[in-house]
């Protein structure tokens, strides 16, 4: 299960120093995170999320193959089977 950061045409930015994510210029206030954001996966940032496209992240930020890597990058909005609704 991934979190959705951003949709097409947003900004995303990492700053890997601080763990910080930005959205469109505004940092992002992530209480369902364990820790910062350090981990970078090869994707270069500042990144704008393509057309039909979503830029997501795991929760557990430095342990999560997510957008932030080469392997997956944005994920196609066609490929969403589902929607979370609660967490345990």
């Amino acid at each position: 299960v991934k979190r959705v950061i951003g949709i097409a045409g947003d900004v995303v930015d990492i700053n890997f120093d601080t763990g910080m994510v930005s959205l469109n210029g505004t940092l992002l206030e992530e209480p369902y995170t364990l820790e910062g954001t350090h981990t970078n996966m090869g994707t270069e940032f500042p990144l704008i999320v393509s057309k039909d496209q979503l830029f997501l992240l795991g929760d557990n930020r430095n342990n999560s193959h997510d957008s932030r890597s080469i392997d997956i990058g944005q994920v196609d909005v066609d490929c969403v089977i589902g929607k979370m609704i609660a967490r345990f």
